[in-house]
Order: structure tokens, then C-alpha cells, then sequence
């Protein structure tokens, strides 16, 4: 994952923990982000949209709302997880008038053209001024924090691990995940905005062992930066 676009500033403030589905990623075929759609929290009702190329620029951002002014994004990519199309459709509560606005990109994230489809209040064509629609976002900024996982085998045995559960912004985090004897292994990295949740939280791995071993699974903080943290999951022999 590319640390800057990991980096960007969001002028959308925080997650609601818990909510299912609350963010939507896709990836370049180098992994990297691609496209994210945070969806409207409860108390806020405000979400975010926002794309990125594959040096970690941003390219396009829309806030999204489920309160007053129904508004939504939807991507579209390329074969390299570049995103083609950024559609945004807006309509005020009970009103006929729409806002209907394409952006079409090409593979490298280079902006084409946009198309608007927009109508006024009389369900009539219209065209928006959207350098001054663009003056109006909020500024209010969130940050994009990190997590990285690395499983350390304690054991004299090698010992293979079950995902059972992952969070949706896992990145490289293997189904299973095989260990030599006191091998250390990076597992996988999962993406937060403005906060760090424990992966004990997210995630679930379990040891498959022989008939006659069990263990013992320990978390450890490893390292700890302003925007990213590295976890390690330590896996001993049971003591009898």
C-alpha cells in the first residue's frame, strides 16, 4: 500500500464503528486504493466519496448524504482497478430537480471530460457551474490510519493459520497463512479513517493444530507512528 495515499486528508470526520458496510474499497492491480465510498453515518448522515491514481493523488472527492439533499457516488474502473466513470446524482427532499454529473478518467487517472445531466426545478436541462459547487465543500479533514499485522510462530513446529474473520479493508490478508518453526510473517494491513481499532477487534485466526498441540495467542504493539501501527500476533505452545 502506498503510505501517501494512506496519508490523505478526508473532509469527512469519522466512522461509526460497528456499521455494516459503512466503507466500500477497490484497488488498483498494485493493491493500492483505488476508489473508497464511506457511506452517511448516523448523527451526521454525511459520507464521503473519493478516488485516488496509482501514485496516491487524489483525483476526485464528493460528500454524499442521506439527510435533506439525497445525494450518492458510483464507480466505475478500468481492468487495472483504475476508476473510468465517477457518477454523482443528487435530489433535494420531495423535489424534481436533479443533479446528474459523470466524470469519465482514463487508465492513469487522467480526467477526460465531465458530462452533465443535471435538471432544475421544472425538470428542464440545466448546466451547473461546478467550480463554484466545488468552493462549497466542507474543509472539516480526517485522516487515514493503518494498521499492519505480523504473526510471529514461538513454536518448534510449523503450524498453519484459519482466517475467520477479516476486516472489509484488509489488504494481502490470506485466507491461510502457513509458519515454519519460530518463524515471524507479515500477515496483512487494514485501513482506518481518524482511528485505530486493536485487531483483536477485527480479526480471528485459528491455529490448526495436531491432535496433541495447543496454544496460547498473545497481541503485542510493535511499532507506533502518528498515522500507522504495526501489531504482532505472538503464538506460543500451551503450557500443561
Amino acid at each position: 500500500m502506498n503510505l501517501k495515499s494512506l496519508s490523505i486528508l478526508l473532509f469527512f470526520a469519522t466512522l461509526v464503528k460497528g456499521q455494516e458496510n459503512a466503507q466500500i474499497f477497490y484497488f488498483h492491480s498494485t493493491n493500492q486504493v483505488s476508489s473508497c465510498i464511506i457511506k452517511p453515518q448516523e448523527g451526521t448522515n454525511t459520507g464521503i466519496a473519493f478516488a485516488l491514481n496509482i501514485t496516491g493523488d487524489t483525483i476526485y472527492k464528493r460528500l454524499i448524504s442521506s439527510q435533506h439533499l439525497l445525494s450518492n457516488v458510483q464507480f466505475k474502473h478500468h481492468e487495472n482497478g483504475a476508476i473510468s466513470q465517477a457518477l454523482y446524482t443528487a435530489r433535494p427532499d420531495g423535489g424534481i430537480q436533479k443533479t446528474e454529473i459523470i466524470d469519465y478518467f482514463d487508465p492513469q487517472g487522467l480526467h477526460l471530460k465531465t458530462e452533465d445531466l443535471s435538471t432544475d426545478q421544472q425538470g428542464k436541462l440545466q448546466i451547473l457551474d461546478l467550480k463554484s459547487q466545488k468552493t462549497t465543500e466542507t474543509s472539516t479533514c480526517a485522516i487515514i490510519y493503518v494498521s499492519s499485522v505480523e504473526i510471529q510462530n514461538h513454536t518448534k513446529h510449523s503450524l498453519s493459520l484459519k482466517t475467520l474473520r477479516k476486516p472489509a479493508s484488509c489488504l494481502g490478508c490470506a485466507d491461510y497463512c502457513k509458519l515454519d518453526k519460530n518463524e515471524k510473517k507479515f500477515w496483512g494491513k487494514y485501513i482506518e479513517a481518524q482511528i485505530f481499532t486493536h485487531p483483536s477487534v477485527w480479526i480471528e485466526l485459528l491455529p490448526e493444530p495436531t491432535k496433541k498441540q495447543k496454544f496460547d495467542l498473545s497481541w503485542t504493539l510493535d511499532q507506533e507512528e502518528a498515522t500507522g501501527r504495526t501489531y504482532i500476533l505472538h503464538i506460543h505452545k500451551k503450557r500443561k
